[in-house]
Parts: structure tokens; C-alpha cells; sequence
């Protein structure tokens, strides 16, 4: 059993910004042995907060870190971040359960002098995917490419994320209060459900997938509730909104670093493509891209790989020059 007193220790180590890397792991493993253990950390937090004196050393790194908070390492467990800004002279921190799924993974805070809000923009990088915990228990993936925004105010009454690319969510549930998740296109409510959005910005339509429970889409004076098996896709073209029944696994099939589709384009595979290994396929002929197929990629190919197998199947010349690979 961890000796609590050390522990404390080093979460207050940890505040202060003087905590070694070792010491960093050992804490971290601590706090999420359970959700007990989590509490006490927040509960140091507010400990620590009220601590009278902060040296000069200390207060230029937070500085720093309200410009930018950039995560340089990788480990295998989840990690907690501790962004502080200063206001009314007293110094507010707020944490965030992160576990990293890829090889690199940035956090930016942007705190603006005129509004009392923070806000947390979490983003997974091409090539890369992220899982999130909320303080709230609810957990998200992150596809390449995508990011997520939500106020340091966020708690179980205040439950409203921002999402621009796509995302998986488990909702917690929490007495009845709603989760919503807010793109450009529709919001997304729910209480307590899985389901995955997607709403790439260079994508013409948005997209949600609903595995359990129940989800009401809200489009402008629209409500649609959708459910188990059943997807809304809103065209952003045409404005209209569908509900229509898919095969929802799927939808959620890159969260297991599958790639996992009976009925796809070549347009929309090459973009799915260029997320997810950070590349970027270029279709030089329309044909091509329009033509449909059906692809399952479960044993993490490399993107020459699967070039290699579309060469198979489909009558296409591939050509790779860096990053740039150009389909004919």
C-alpha cells in the first residue's frame, strides 16, 4: 500500500513543478488505482492552492505554461496535467486525465484576460489517435486529426464539449444531466450512451453513430432522436438532416486501429488514409475516386501496405513522392 504522506508529497512536488520523472510515474500510477485516490489529489490541490507563498521560479514557469503547454515524453500510463493562471491574486488549478494512444500528443490552454473562462483544446496529431478522460468519468477517443474544446468550468452540471474531427464517446451518466457535444454543424445530446461523431471540417457531411442508449441530434429547429444501430449524417450541401441504420461498429472500428468498411469510396477511404497515417493522398482522376469498395484493415498495415492491396482490387497506379502519394 502506497504511504499516503509520501505520496502528498509528491503531488505537492508535482504543483510546484519540482518533481523528478520517476517520482512524476509514481504519482501518476496512485492517482488512478481509483477514484478515491483521484479525490485526494484534488483535494491536495485546493491545499496547495491556499499556500500563502509561490517562489519567483515557480510563478515564471506557470507563465510559460499558460502560453503553451506542450507534453515532449510518452508513457504507458495516463498522465494528469496541471494548468494554473492567475486571477484576483489567488491561483485556480484544473486537471486532466489523459492517456496517450499515440506517439505525440500537444495540449493547448488559451486564456483570454477579458472572460473568467479557461479552456482546454486537447488535439490528436495526423497519424496519431488520443483517449481523454472528462472530469466528469466520461471518456473519449480522439481520431487523427481531430480536437475537442471545453471550459475549465466543465463539471456535471456544466456538460458541453466542442468536437471538430471525429470522436468516440462512453457518457457517463450523471442524475439525469445532459452531454452535449457541439459541432459546426448540429449538436448531439445524450445522457449516458456511446456513440462517435464525425465532423471533419474538409468533410461534406457530419455524422453520428450511435452504439448504445439513446442520442437527440438538435439542428436548428429540428430534434431527431436516433437510436442503437442507426446513424443521422447531416449533408452540408443540401442541409439536409437523415437517420438511416448502419452498421455502427464500423463507425468505431479506428478506435481499435482497425480500418473497417463493406461500402466506401475511394475519395473517402484516401481521406481516411491521410489522417490516420499522416499522409497525403492525392486522387488525379474523379473516376477513381467515385469508385465503391468494400476494405477490412485489422493487423496495422503500413500505408504501403494497403496501397499495395487497393492496387489488387482496383485498377490504380500508385506513385510516392515524401508524404505526397498520388493515385491514377
Amino acid at each position: 500500500m502506497e504511504d499516503t504522506t509520501k505520496i502528498k508529497e509528491l503531488a505537492f512536488q508535482y504543483f510546484s513543478g519540482t518533481i523528478s520523472n520517476a517520482d512524476e510515474i509514481t504519482l501518476f500510477a496512485y492517482i488512478n488505482q481509483n477514484v478515491y485516490n483521484g479525490n485526494k489529489f484534488r483535494a491536495w490541490e485546493k491545499e496547495w492552492i491556499t499556500k500563502p507563498t509561490v517562489n519567483e521560479q515557480t510563478n515564471k514557469e506557470w507563465k510559460s505554461l499558460e502560453r503553451q503547454l506542450r507534453i515532449r515524453r510518452s508513457i504507458s500510463m495516463p498522465t494528469v496535467n496541471i494548468i494554473r493562471r492567475k486571477w484576483k491574486q489567488m491561483i485556480a488549478v484544473a486537471a486532466i486525465f489523459i492517456v496517450l494512444l499515440g506517439s505525440s500528443f500537444s495540449l493547448w490552454v488559451k486564456v483570454s484576460s477579458n472572460v473568467p473562462d479557461n479552456y482546454f483544446v486537447c488535439q490528436a496529431p495526423y497519424g496519431n489517435k488520443t483517449k481523454i478522460l472528462l472530469p466528469d468519468g466520461t471518456s473519449v477517443w480522439l481520431n487523427a486529426g481531430s480536437t475537442i474544446k471545453y471550459s475549465n468550468k466543465f463539471n456535471s452540471k456544466n456538460r458541453l464539449v466542442e468536437l471538430n474531427g471525429e470522436g468516440y464517446f462512453e457518457v457517463s451518466k450523471h442524475n439525469g444531466i445532459t452531454f452535449t457535444v457541439h459541432t459546426k454543424g448540429y449538436n448531439v445530446v445524450v445522457k449516458g450512451t456511446k456513440f462517435d461523431v464525425s465532423a471533419y471540417p474538409d468533410d461534406p457531411y457530419i455524422m453520428t453513430s450511435l452504439l448504445e442508449g439513446r442520442v437527440e441530434i438538435n439542428y436548428k429547429q429540428t430534434k431527431m432522436n436516433i437510436l442503437p444501430g442507426q446513424a443521422a449524417m447531416l449533408d452540408l450541401k443540401t442541409k439536409q438532416l437523415t437517420r438511416h441504420e448502419t452498421n455502427v461498429n464500423q463507425s468505431k472500428s479506428w478506435v481499435e486501429n482497425k480500418i473497417d468498411f463493406d461500402d466506401i469510396t475511394v475519395k473517402d477511404l484516401s481521406k481516411k488514409l491521410s489522417r490516420q497515417y499522416a499522409v497525403n493522398i492525392l486522387l488525379e482522376s474523379e473516376k477513381v475516386g467515385a469508385m465503391k469498395l468494400c476494405i477490412s484493415l485489422r493487423n496495422k498495415e503500413t500505408i504501403n501496405e494497403v496501397m499495395e492491396g487497393l492496387k489488387k482490387i482496383i485498377p490504380i497506379t500508385v506513385v510516392h513522392k515524401g508524404k505526397d502519394i498520388y493515385i491514377k
